[in-house]
């Protein structure tokens, strides 16, 4: 298995997967299987799988800045009201399409709720 021994400690769980699936993809097309192929069979296998690691390796890198996002101890509300308390379910994630595909974005919320969220409607 290749190590991505490059990379910081801290980065590695983020990028392993794009790792493991090169590697997995080079020993796939130095194996038998692929020994008689042509050269088109081996650059249609490229282009599929790698078009797969390029979109693990995009999401690795969304994967690190989220991680490393900072964490405020308070926001203020359009209120104008200094908040600390951290709703459950605060960090948000969205399924994006990229060019390399789809990829998920993993923040945390820094939006206040605005007062009509906690105010009835008069009945």
């Amino acid at each position: 298995m290749y190590s991505p021994c490059h990379l910081a400690e801290s980065n590695k769980e983020h990028y392993l997967p794009s790792f493991e699936a090169l590697d997995k993809l080079a020993s796939h097309i130095s194996g038998i299987e692929f020994s008689s192929s042509s050269f088109g069979d081996v650059e249609a296998v490229l282009q599929e799988k790698g078009q797969e690691i390029i979109r693990q390796l995009a999401q690795g890198y969304l994967s690190q800045r989220s991680a490393e996002e900072e964490k405020k101890e308070f926001v203020v509300g359009e209120d104008g009201i200094r908040r600390s308390s951290r709703r459950k379910g605060c960090t948000r994630k969205r399924e994006h399409s990229q060019k390399v595909g789809q990829t998920t974005l993993a923040a945390l919320s820094e939006k206040t709720c605005s007062l009509s969220m906690f105010h009835r409607p008069a009945l």
